[in-house]
C-alpha cells in the first residue's frame, strides 16, 4: 500500500530531470542495508549513492567505578578526574560521537571503519551540533568534520 504523501510521477521524473541526484523512492522500493549494533547520530550518502558516513558513539573513557575496579563489580560509583563531568543537561559517560564510513554495494554496508578511532573528540560536536558538520564528497572518497581538539 502505498503512503498518501507519496507522489508516484516524482521518482521517474526526478530521474529523469536530476540524474546525479538521490530521488525519492516508493516506501516498497526502500530496504534496510545495515545491521549496526548500536544507535546512530548521524548519517549522510555520497552523491553517486556508493559511500556511506554515519556518526555512532564510541566507548573511550572509563567512567563507571566498575569498569574501573573490575574486582568490585556491584560499584555504581562515577569516577572524574576533572571538572567537565557535566556538560548542559548531560553526564559525561566516557563515550565520544565518532564518524564511521563504509562502502555501499547494491543492498549490503562494507567493511565499516572509524576515521577517528581513539581520539577523544565529539563529531558532530555535542551538545547542539548535527549532520551538517559532517560532509561527503560526490565521489565519496573525502569526508570533512567539525570537532574539538
Amino acid at each position: 500500500m502505498e503512503s498518501e504523501w507519496f507522489d508516484p510521477v516524482l521518482p521517474e521524473r526526478c530521474r529523469r530531470d536530476l540524474p546525479d541526484l538521490a530521488c525519492p523512492l516508493r516506501p516498497s522500493d526502500r530496504r534496510q542495508v545495515s545491521r549496526l549494533d548500536k544507535d546512530i547520530n548521524a548519517f549522510g550518502l555520497s552523491g553517486n549513492g556508493k559511500q556511506i558516513w554515519f556518526a555512532q558513539d564510541v566507548a573511550i573513557n572509563k567512567t563507571l567505578g566498575k569498569d574501573i575496579y573490575p574486582d568490585l563489580p556491584k560499584n555504581s560509583a562515577r569516577i572524574y578526574d576533572d571538572l567537565n563531568a557535566r556538560h548542559w543537561d548531560t553526564w559525561d559517560d566516557g563515550s565520544r560521537s565518532h564518524v564511521f564510513t563504509a562502502s555501499l554495494n547494491d543492498s549490503t554496508l562494507g567493511p565499516v571503519v572509524d576515521i577517528m578511532a581513539g581520539e577523544p573528540f565529539d563529531a558532530p560536536m555535542k551538545p547542539m551540533g548535527g549532520g551538517e558538520e559532517i560532509a561527503i564528497s560526490t565521489d565519496g572518497a573525502r569526508i570533512a568534520y567539525t570537532c574539538k581538539r
